[in-house]
């Protein structure tokens, strides 16, 4: 027997139940969207003021560090966009088989200034860390 013959239709129950896991993938993929931006300003702020007036190099590895976290936190950030575009893709797709109205959108533009923050916040501490490594460790 052909592997491509033997293809049947998803039933009704089954498409149901992928419309449920689809759609509770792409609410949790949103709430990440919103929480790691302001999880990584939180986490970072609250690190780097426990360093206030400790040793200057400390300061200037640990805010290169937090840089160095926010450029892995928007890449992880763009990885997400990228599952939310494919639950949101996929809802349509069985929405259109199960013969419902298509309702699912996704509309990547009302998170750009969440993933401009996490890169500005990023590059802010690298510019000051080694602004500060500068002056630390070079003397200038």
């Amino acid at each position: 027997m052909n592997g491509a013959s033997d293809h049947t239709s998803p039933t009704p129950e089954s498409l149901k139940a992928q419309l449920t896991e689809l759609n509770s993938r792409s609410r949790w993929y949103a709430a990440q969207i919103w929480q790691l931006p302001f999880a990584y300003l939180g986490g970072t702020g609250i690190f780097l003021a426990q360093l206030v007036g400790k040793n200057h190099k400390v300061v200037a590895l640990a805010t290169i560090a937090s840089g160095v976290v926010g450029l892995f936190t928007f890449w992880h950030l763009r990885g997400i966009l990228n599952g939310v575009r494919r639950a949101v893709d996929n809802l349509k797709k069985v929405e259109e088989q199960l013969g419902l109205r298509t309702t699912a959108e996704w509309t990547p533009w009302y998170v750009w200034p969440l993933l401009i923050m996490v890169m500005f916040a990023a590059f802010s501490y690298l510019v000051v860390g080694f602004y500060l490594v500068r002056k630390t460790f070079l003397n200038c």
